[in-house]
């Protein structure tokens, strides 16, 4: 049996072997050789029965630590394994002041608890270059018998700061064709250790000392530098390009730490071709704007390419190079004046091709597409005039003249005419309309009793079309028709 007696902020346990617990339990001899334990935050004895249903599970994170001040915290997993459940459900740490509370404070069989604690790192511990500390779980029977687990250990190690660094070297492009072409190296450079480096150098056995942004670098930073390389004859004779970097930098103590990487680029002629299409400006209103295309075409690949372009709408276009470099680009350019269908269709849109011919071996090729957008403003309008302009008595005929306009930007398709005092549709010589066209429609109206009743006739007509996109458009006219009074006849006797 132990016991331990907390007393404010100071607190020993003292186990004493052979002892009786509550209800007539023997405590096991091996609990004297348990060490004295800090219980501090209560001013009352508490004697447990160690090992009597408690399972205690402790964990540290982080697992390693780096400087003084640095805060470890501590997790507790405190399992109820045997027969009742437990009050007041606690644990005691060597290194951390009173009982570290735990939730929930009461657990079942087969409950368990979390609890958390957590601890500073001193100097000493800095010096002695790791932790460990001793906890135990505790808790009440309904009885009022205090129960303990074993003991559970962990410990945190001091982590040792190390220099280290590395190197990345790519090549770009991945191979090259003849002499005279520009390989681009990149050198990723990286403190992959824990102490800051300085004095940084880069060296590269084909290329000698390589520049770079910064000499110094902070613990996992990187930097890139870069160098380029034209290829020679030799290489070419060669068949590959073989060539070695090495980086050094210097810790503050200590020795450099160096790092070292290697990369082969290889004579291969691997055909490749992009094509870009851009088209100013990107929208039109009416037939005879002229469109310009700019074909911007880059030979992607490590071999040289004859190039031909074409355009689907403006056939073969002409470049300023026939044969174009591995790596290089050209401006190709075209142009196209706009039409009436080009308006009425509401967009242009054409694709170029592009092929490269490499000296062996089959074509590459490319293609784009570009889009000009017409801004489409549909609108038709109408005038009316009759002839004779007055009428006399029944049965004389008012002739209608109607001229129909199409004031908009695109062609009017299924263009229609009526008029209120005319029966039935009137027939025009057209029924299509391209912009600013117009026709003449007539159409004939006898005068009746009623019109000469009324003293005038006003009839209203309207026409309407549809553009090639969106809704029908329309227009209305009126004319007016006087009545001439009938002659007065005198009467003779």
């Amino acid at each position: 049996m132990f016991s331990f007696r907390r007393r404010g902020l100071g607190a020993t346990l003292a186990l004493v072997a052979g002892a009786t617990l509550a209800g007539g339990l023997a405590a096991p001899a091996a609990m004297a050789s348990t060490a004295a334990m800090a219980a501090r935050g209560a001013d009352h004895t508490i004697t447990t029965r160690a090992g009597a249903g408690l399972d205690l599970k402790k964990s540290a994170w982080p697992r390693t630590y780096t400087h003084a001040g640095e805060r470890v915290t501590y997790t507790y997993k405190v399992t109820n394994t045997k027969y009742f459940t437990l009050y007041d459900v606690h644990v005691t740490d060597d290194h951390v002041n009173g009982p570290i509370p735990c939730t929930p404070s009461r657990i079942t069989v087969g409950e368990t608890a979390t609890c958390t604690a957590t601890y500073t790192i001193t100097r000493a511990d800095m010096r002695r270059g790791h932790v460990t500390n001793t906890a135990r779980a505790i808790g009440k029977t309904p009885y009022d018998h205090y129960v303990s687990s074993g003991p559970a250990d962990a410990t945190v190690y001091e982590k040792k700061q190390e220099a280290a660094i590395r190197i990345v070297k790519s090549a770009f492009p991945h191979a090259y064709s003849g002499p005279g072409q520009t390989i681009t190296y990149t050198y990723r450079v990286t403190d992959t250790g824990d102490v800051p480096l300085h004095s940084i150098m880069l060296d590269d056995n084909k290329l000698g000392g390589i520049t770079c942004p910064r000499t110094t670098l902070a613990p996992h930073q990187s930097m890139t530098c870069t160098a380029t390389y034209t290829t020679t004859q030799r290489d070419v004779r060669a068949g590959h390009i073989d060539n070695s970097a090495i980086v050094v930098g210097h810790p503050r103590k200590g020795r450099p730490v160096i790092d070292t990487d290697s990369v082969r680029i290889r004579e291969h002629r691997h055909p490749g071709i992009q094509l870009d299409k851009v088209a100013s400006p990107t929208q039109y209103a009416k037939p005879g704007q002229l469109i310009s295309y700019t074909y911007t075409v880059t030979n992607t690949g490590t071999a040289a390419l004859r190039i031909t372009l074409t355009d689907d709408k403006l056939g073969a276009i002409t470049c300023p190079q026939p044969v174009l470099a591995p790596g290089k680009s050209m401006a190709c350019r075209g142009t196209h004046v706009t039409t009436q269908a080009d308006v009425d269709a509401g967009q242009i849109a054409n694709s170029a091709t592009v092929t490269g011919y490499p000296r062996k071996g089959r074509p590459v090729t490319g293609t784009a597409t570009a889009v000009v957008t017409a801004i489409q403003r549909p609108g038709i309008a109408l005038a009316k005039s009759a002839s004779p302009q007055d009428y006399r008595g029944v049965g004389k005929k008012i002739t209608y003249t109607y001229r129909v306009t199409d004031t908009g930007n695109v062609t009017l398709h299924g263009i229609t005419l009526s008029d209120n005092k005319i029966h039935g549709p009137i027939a025009c010589p057209m029924s299509t309309l391209a912009a600013g066209q117009w026709m003449t429609c007539h159409a004939v109206h006898t005068t009746t009793r009623a019109d000469v009743r009324a003293g005038h006739i006003r009839n209203v007509a309207q026409d309407a079309g549809w553009p090639p996109r969106g809704a029908e458009v329309t227009a209305r006219a009126e004319a007016n028709v006087v009545a001439r009074p009938l002659p007065v006849v005198p009467v003779t006797g």
